[in-house]
């Protein structure tokens, strides 16, 4: 268990680990901002294509292409994302975990 020092030490150095977390929060605003209008744009574009295709074997092949891309970035960026926020968190409990660590060694020395 660790000393109420100890304790303090780690949850003031979490609550600055967690200030930073907001700086990857507010980055992951801008990335979705960015997959959004990157989104909006890319099905713009297959509209277009489906309403200009000159047959309806044309303009099926044009929605699958959208549709086929839509799922293939939407994956992409759901790892990218998730890889995002598990960086976060680790640096959020990084202060915690290694006070804990220092804490267990210094317990076994006794």
């Amino acid at each position: 268990m660790l000393q109420a020092s100890d304790e303090l030490k780690a949850m003031v150095a979490a609550a600055q680990a967690a200030g930073a977390g907001l700086k990857g929060a507010a980055d992951l605003a801008a990335r979705t901002s960015a997959v959004v209008a990157r989104e909006t744009e890319t099905a713009r574009q297959a509209l277009d294509a489906v309403t200009h295709a000159r047959t309806p074997v044309e303009a099926m092949m044009a929605q699958s292409a959208w549709a086929t891309g839509a799922a293939t970035r939407a994956f992409e960026t759901s790892l990218s994302f998730g890889a995002a926020l598990m960086q976060t968190q680790a640096e959020v409990w990084a202060p915690i975990h290694a006070a804990a660590t220092e804490n267990a060694k210094r317990l076994r020395k006794r």
